[in-house]
């Protein structure tokens, strides 16, 4: 595991189109999606994953997205539901730096082997066949703590150290992507009934998962009633609550409260 400050490499030029498509996903649910795309026309990549480090400590999931179907997702969720980001050499770094006076950005570079927990390996490693993954760890001024990662599976070679500079030069492009976003998800008008906004706003199947989350149904329930897999709906509900601006279940009743 390395981990450095990035500093003289952030002051590299980058091309032109690089900010266009970082901040095409500003305040949406596709921000990951848009950073990997970014990153896959210079170098490749399987899966990015930005997790926000909340002030107990534990993370939260702002957005994923893989390059195969919803396989970012649907890990970074159960990578939170078993509590794994405790575990995370990222997140326990993180959550013992102090808030620094000007935001910092650094890199790690992590492989699958030296992940200690098996378990965590299994999941967030060997059910992808992801070798190894590269982030971008932003410490910022308000006391927010982000972690921007690109991983690579087996069809690739392992990161060059061409590679860990370009990723190095578009920190501080991820770190605005990132704060643009974050103060957009705050802004979201919350004035609009929820129900409504879940009718206006939602896909179909986010809205059956999200309504049955409202009827107090669980995953294994909202799974069998939908005909659908766990992590199926897992990855619907992620989606639905990210439109809605919430981000747990609390913070959906609280919502819902606050419109009747």
């Amino acid at each position: 595991m390395k981990r450095w400050r990035i500093q003289g490499e952030a002051d590299r030029p980058v091309p032109t189109w690089l900010a266009t498509d970082i901040l095409q996903g500003v305040g949406t649910v596709e921000l990951a999606r848009c950073f990997l795309g970014t990153m896959r026309r210079a170098m490749a990549a399987s899966h990015c994953t930005i997790f926000a480090l909340d002030g107990n400590g534990r993370a939260s999931v702002i957005s994923a997205a893989s390059a195969y179907g919803d396989a970012a997702t649907e890990t970074a969720h159960e990578y939170i539901r078993q509590g794994f980001d405790r575990q995370d050499s990222n997140m326990v770094w993180m959550a013992n730096r102090k808030t620094p006076r000007r935001s910092q950005a650094w890199m790690s570079h992590q492989t699958a082997e030296e992940v200690g927990n098996p378990a965590y390996r299994r999941l967030c490693y060997g059910e992808n066949s992801i070798r190894e993954r590269v982030s971008v760890l932003l410490l910022l001024d308000t006391g927010q703590r982000i972690a921007v990662s690109f991983y690579r599976n087996l069809a690739f070679e392992p990161f060059a150290p061409a590679d860990l500079d370009w990723v190095a030069g578009c920190a501080p492009l991820l770190m605005s992507g990132v704060i643009a976003h974050l103060r957009k998800a705050a802004d979201v008008p919350r004035l609009m009934p929820l129900r409504e906004r879940i009718l206006t706003s939602l896909a179909h199947r986010e809205r059956q998962v999200v309504t049955r989350v409202l009827d107090g149904c669980t995953t294994v329930e909202i799974a069998e009633a939908l005909q659908l897999s766990s992590t199926t709906v897992l990855t619907y509900r992620y989606r639905g609550f990210a439109k809605l601006g919430v981000r747990t279940h609390r913070e959906l009743l609280a919502l819902a409260d606050r419109g009747r």
